[in-house]
């Protein structure tokens, strides 16, 4: 498990990433009173956050290349904030790195243990 962590770390910051794309955007138009600018930013937003959504799943299902080229394009959007959101993301992706090590090891030191008995 932690192999395929390592490998797709990146992929948790996408989700991540992701959720906050369509939070925010479904939040924008409420946040700047409805006007027809915010509503189409809010679903432009909230839409770039599905594609990402969509490419971790297309992804998933075996087009590795066509999955990360609308992670990247549904990514866009966040640029401007990715120096806000991006170390809070990168730490929590660390912390949860290092609960499933911990429990990996545990897991091996038990049947270790169960080899020897």
């Amino acid at each position: 498990m932690l192999r395929t962590l390592a490998r797709n770390w990146w992929l948790v910051l996408a989700v991540l990433v992701s959720i906050f794309e369509v939070v925010f955007g479904v939040a924008m138009p409420f946040a700047e009173g409805g006007n027809p600018g915010s509503i189409a930013g809010g679903a432009l937003i909230a839409e770039a956050g599905l594609v990402v959504l969509g490419g971790i799943i297309v992804r998933r299902r075996g087009s590795r290349v066509a999955g990360d080229r609308m992670i990247v394009v549904g990514a866009l959007p966040t640029l401007p904030w990715m120096w806000l959101i991006l170390p809070p993301l990168a730490g929590l992706t660390a912390i949860l790195a290092a609960g499933v090590d911990a429990a990996e090891a545990r897991t091996l030191a038990e049947q270790q243990r169960r080899r020897t008995a």
